[in-house]
């Protein structure tokens, strides 16, 4: 009874097959990645917060000012 790998896996058949047919990053190494230069303009500001009151549910609401927290003020 033999025991071990009869057979190739998966993994180690494509790799071979591959590497035999010039494949870039097996025999030959990738081509170098095309980065466009920067534009030297800052990103635009973000936009203003809007007050957490607007962006909250009523329960929400509630819930923060049993925490002593007045969701309507801007912070």
């Amino acid at each position: 009874m033999k025991h071990g790998r009869r057979h190739d896996a998966l993994k180690e058949k494509v790799y071979r097959e591959r590497a035999a047919a010039g494949a870039e990053g097996y025999k030959r190494p990738y081509r170098p990645i095309d980065v466009r230069e920067g534009s030297g303009q800052p990103p635009p500001p973000p936009e203003p917060v809007a007050p957490l009151g607007t962006a909250l549910p009523k329960k929400a609401k509630r819930a923060l000012r049993r925490l002593g927290i007045e969701p309507e003020e801007k912070e």
